[in-house]
């Protein structure tokens, strides 16, 4: 039982990736994870999330700076624009940060990340689905071989 939370956490990611413009199908995924593992196992789902785009997409894990960039996810325009931190929704920010604190094993910026997230279970599942989409964007746009060089589609 140890290793409920990876198979649910799998099992979140998989379904997310299906489709990562609509996390229905995932969102019962997390909430079994929640329910079953605590916020412990969520934790550790979201490492493991983290870690998979971190490795998959080639981010710099050797203290080279790492820093997010947003970009709006639209198949039909072909020159989609950047944005900086301040034009995207704070989730958004929230979760790309802390993408950029994983990849630079920035253990106070993660945990100043995490305990950023107010403790009302729709406010943090507001968050954890938005890194959870942003994540399976961004791997599924590496496995179609579409992937920008952002690293989030806030």
């Amino acid at each position: 039982m140890a290793d409920r939370w990876y198979e649910l956490g799998t099992q979140a990611l998989h379904a997310a990736m299906r489709d990562p413009h609509d996390l229905a199908g995932a969102a019962p995924h997390v909430q079994a994870l929640f329910d079953e593992c605590g916020q412990d196992g969520l934790v550790r789902a979201i490492l493991g999330w983290s870690d998979t785009l971190i490795n998959r997409s080639g981010i710099p894990t050797d203290g080279t700076p790492v820093r997010a960039a947003w970009m709006p996810y639209d198949p039909d325009d072909p020159n989609p624009q950047v944005k900086t931190a301040d034009e995207i929704e704070p989730v958004a920010r929230w979760a790309g940060r802390l993408l950029v604190a994983r990849a630079a094993l920035d253990q106070d910026a993660w945990n100043a990340l995490m305990d950023s997230v107010p403790k009302d279970p729709a406010v943090m599942g507001d968050h954890v689905m938005e890194l959870l989409g942003m994540i399976a964007l961004n791997l599924r746009m590496i496995q179609d071989g579409t992937h920008p060089t952002a690293v989030s589609h806030g």
